[in-house]
């Protein structure tokens, strides 16, 4: 079923509709009465503008006819053209547009954020998790409803409608200049399409992607994914550790699941600007000043220590894995960089 024309395209076509009078009411007199292509044209603005100038020359009656003709067929072009302008601002239109235009131009001036890819059942959660933390984010949807129903007032998130698998949406999210990528589309497939986009767009973002089929993980991982999660596989352990580790689950929940769940586990990462860089847990006192409890190290090369000494030396590219209220982790990491 052809899809109904919207007020956009509506205007579209009364400018053409318009402009069509105007070149036949133009070639109409120029045939019609012999006049030259600035008579023409001016007599056809008047007689379609209702201005009620007087004639160029004095019309015969073939003139006199085709006058009559112009006037209806101009103000029926006019009229529609209106109707078709009032439907466009009434509806909201006008309003998109302005909103998207905006949109776009605080989205040029992000750094450092994180884009999601698809705010459907599982992206709507990771989206109230990155919000939630602070974070700014830009969630890109091709379903104008999914962007539309989500619920958040937060001045750190933003939206682009738009298809993801496209190199020019991707890119006017800010990929290349992006901290973190997830994608979170319904399909294996085109989690992939998008893995690899983004990617071959910026080769230092960390992606995360969504799979449904566990055995796709690993296809995921070698398109560009850092990470690959399934939830029905998470789903499927959270229901285990439910029954096993009640209490564990229950102070995981207190941590991510509720709302007004101010604690957290974070990670902040040692760079070669860092304060601390070099110096020892102790020396540097993060339970102190930052009040978050250190709970492991994860090395440069990938190796995690858990429960590290005080004597522990912090090293460049070493990330400080800690257990903490909001506000005192964001302590920590101005602390740490």
């Amino acid at each position: 079923m052809a899809k109904e024309p919207t007020p956009l395209k509506n205007i579209y076509i009364s400018l053409i509709c318009l402009f069509g009078v105007l070149v036949g009411g133009t070639l109409g007199y120029m045939i019609v009465e012999d006049w030259s292509f600035t008579e023409s044209l001016y007599m056809t603005i008047i007689t379609v503008s209702s201005v009620g100038f007087k004639e160029v020359r004095n019309l015969d009656l073939k003139g006199e006819w085709f006058t009559i003709i112009l006037i209806l067929f101009g103000m029926g072009t006019i009229v529609y053209g209106i109707t078709n302008l009032t439907a466009f601002v009434v509806e909201g239109d006008l309003r998109k547009i302005l909103r998207k235009s905006r949109m776009e131009k605080n989205i040029d001036k992000l750094k450092d954020h994180f884009i999601l890819v698809g705010i459907g059942r599982v992206g709507k959660n990771i989206a109230y998790e990155i919000l939630r933390m602070g974070y700014p984010l830009v969630a890109v949807d091709s379903n104008e409803k999914n962007l539309a129903e989500f619920d958040s007032s937060s001045h750190n998130f933003f939206t682009l409608l738009g298809d993801a698998t496209s190199e020019k949406t991707l890119e006017k999210s800010g990929v290349m200049r992006a901290k973190g990528f997830v994608s979170a589309l319904p399909t294996d497939s085109e989690n992939l399409f998008v893995v690899l986009t983004a990617r071959q767009l910026n080769p230092n973002l960390r992606i995360i992607a969504r799979v449904n089929e566990e055995e796709n993980s690993e296809k995921m991982i070698r398109a560009g994914a850092d990470k690959a999660v399934c939830p029905a596989h998470i789903g499927g352990l959270r229901m285990a550790s439910e029954l096993i580790r009640p209490a564990v689950v229950d102070f995981i929940d207190k941590m991510i699941r509720e709302k007004d769940g101010k604690l957290r586990v974070e990670e902040a990462m040692i760079t070669s600007s860092s304060p601390i860089l070099g110096k020892t847990l102790m020396e540097a006192q993060i339970p102190k000043k930052s009040g978050c409890v250190v709970v492991a190290l994860r090395r440069a090369c990938g190796k995690f220590e858990f429960n590290p000494k005080a004597d522990t030396i912090l090293n460049n590219g070493d990330a400080v894995i800690v257990i903490g209220e909001i506000e005192k982790i964001t302590e920590l990491k101005k602390l740490v960089s």
